[in-house]
């Protein structure tokens, strides 16, 4: 017998509504608060949840899960299961555990075209702060019940210091190859130095390079590490061989946690976190991820936290966010969370309106479901696992 948890049912109004008026409804999956006990550990941590449906209908979600905090190596990559759209979801099952010292965490989840589940999981060395990945993948054909049995099989990017892009779903290219936008890391010549508040306003290398130590906090890996974005091409939508493409290394603090999305003219756009930045930054491709335009600053306010790109039913293309920060050199609450929403391809944002509020709210992960409905899942004071469902006009 499958057993539910209890998952407590909140219909939020959003602030602010101007031309649409839209509410979101929340399902609480995983409590952390109380606790799971699994072989022996009470497991609280959840961070990083990824939202995914299968052909069926049914809806699943991925996250990693721990006694406290990440990265540790007791972290492991869990999945839970809803077959009544999110009102009800099953106990976690551990399909990329802990093993020898290291920690296991669930990158990618998503529907193939053929209808099976693909999930991408990795094993990381806690003490190399999320720069080594040594990765696996698993396949369902029954919708998430049951998984390629383990061990599954492991693979590296860029010498083990590539990822895949947490939550990344791969867009096809006109090759019939599939694309994949994740990070590339790199270890410095020499370790910056300077408060990550000053090295945010470097404008070069050199310039970051020469800053002296001062008071204040420091970049960590970030300073140890160049931390960038790298494009990805692999044969097909569940591969294991990924050749890599063009990277963008512009920022001399680095750039993370990529979202990517296809323009209607064919263009691939990146929205990357910078860390201690302020703002998202931006790049382009119109030679399917082969080269990147130079990265840059955009006005969208971030206050280091991971954001989604997702185009909606009705062709215009959302963006989940926390729009807050907006000050170069500072991180900031990731509160509140946020829908923006533009009508021509980007170059403005029409609808700009919170959905919630209280508490960190972060790494949201959204899709369409084959009904056309809005969903998306996000972690709340990295100890609850919540499932949104976005309603627009009160529908």
């Amino acid at each position: 017998m499958i057993r539910q948890f209890a998952c407590v049912l909140l219909i939020l109004p959003v602030l602010n509504s101007t031309a649409q008026q839209i509410t979101v409804t929340e399902h609480v999956v995983f409590d952390g608060h109380a606790g799971w006990q699994h072989d022996g550990i009470t497991y609280r941590l959840a961070v990083g949840v990824i939202t995914a449906q299968a052909a069926n209908g049914d809806l699943v979600l991925a996250w990693t899960t721990g006694s406290d905090k990440e990265p540790a190596d007791d972290n492991c990559g869990v999945i839970s299961r809803s077959s009544d759209g999110g009102k009800t979801w099953t106990e976690p099952v551990v399909l990329v555990p802990a093993q020898d010292g290291m920690q296991g965490v669930i990158t990618n989840l998503y529907r193939t075209k053929d209808g099976k589940l693909v999930l991408y999981g990795a094993h990381l060395p806690p003490q190399d702060r999320y720069t080594t990945w040594y990765y696996c993948r698993m396949i369902s054909d029954d919708n998430g019940q049951t998984w390629s049995p383990p061990p599954p099989e492991e693979f590296v990017l860029r010498d083990g210091h590539g990822s895949l892009g947490q939550g990344e779903i791969p867009i096809d290219l006109p090759d019939g190859r599939s694309l994949y936008v994740g990070h590339w890391y790199k270890k410095r010549p020499q370790p910056l130095i300077a408060p990550a508040a000053q090295l945010a306003h470097a404008q070069s290398l050199a310039e970051a390079e020469a800053m002296p130590a001062g008071e204040g906090r420091t970049a960590g890996a970030f300073a140890d590490f160049f931390q960038g974005i790298q494009a990805y091409a692999a044969p097909d939508d569940h591969s294991t061989t990924f050749q890599p493409l063009g990277s963008i290394f512009d920022r001399p603090l680095g750039l993370i946690e990529p979202t990517t999305i296809r323009l209607r003219d064919g263009t691939l756009v990146v929205l990357m976190r910078a860390d201690w930045g302020g703002f998202l930054w931006r790049s382009e491709s119109t030679d399917d991820g082969q080269t990147w335009s130079k990265a840059y600053q955009t006005d969208i306010p971030n206050p280091s936290s991971m954001v989604d790109l997702v185009r909606l039913a009705d062709g215009r293309i959302a963006l989940i966010l926390n729009p807050s920060g907006g000050v170069v050199g500072e991180r900031a609450r990731r509160d509140p969370l946020a829908i923006w929403i533009s009508d021509d391809e980007m170059k403005t944002w029409s609808v700009k309106q919170d959905l919630i509020h209280g508490g960190q709210l972060a790494y949201p992960d959204s899709i369409v479901l084959d009904d056309g409905r809005l969903v998306f899942g996000y972690d709340r004071d990295r100890r609850q696992v919540r499932f949104v469902e976005v309603h627009f006009n009160g529908e």
